[in-house]
């Protein structure tokens, strides 16, 4: 039994819309945007691991610094007391006198040691503290990358959501035809 024309026009067109639901279901499973925002979500949870370990440098390193500054404090305080004690009179054995010049000059170099790490550290803090700058304006900067990106893709979803509604909706009257 052949077929009318008009069923055969029926049929062909039931078979355009199910070849152009099946491009835009393709479409909708491989958007580019939605690639754009895979990648700019990964380097957005790297952007955010930087900040956390430059951070964390940043805290060791702060507690470095107050370590030394202790260290510090309390050989210039121990030198303090061997001067004013020096000073004082006190001892008059030439062995004991000797001995505590002996023991402020150390502390002298022990303190100036100290302060020169303590230098070091806190250049190592400064640097530290740029690369905390540095890594939360690039998590910034992925942030604003990726708002922008998930707009695109909403954007793009709803556009090829209206389009298979549409196509959705013809086929649906070329079934009932």
């Amino acid at each position: 039994m052949k077929a009318t024309p008009e069923a055969q026009a029926a049929l062909l067109e039931l078979a355009a819309c199910d070849s152009t639901l099946d491009r835009i279901s393709h479409r909708l499973a491989s958007l580019p945007e939605n690639q754009v925002l895979h990648d700019l979500t990964t380097q957005a949870e790297a952007a955010a691991e930087r900040v956390v370990r430059a951070a964390t440098r940043v805290a060791d390193l702060e507690r470095a610094v107050r370590r030394a500054e202790g260290e510090v404090d309390k050989v210039r305080a121990r030198a303090e007391r061997d001067a004013t004690l020096l000073n004082s009179g006190q001892i008059v054995a030439t062995k004991q006198l000797t001995d505590l010049e002996h023991e402020i000059a150390t502390l002298g170099r022990r303190q100036a040691e100290l302060e020169d790490d303590e230098l070091e550290l806190l250049e190592r803090l400064e640097e530290a503290q740029a690369e905390v700058v540095a890594a939360e304006t690039a998590q910034e900067d992925v942030r604003v990358a990726h708002t922008a990106a998930q707009a695109a893709a909403t954007e793009a979803t709803t556009a090829a959501h209206a389009e298979r509604d549409e196509w959705q909706q013809r086929r649906a009257q070329v079934c009932e035809a």
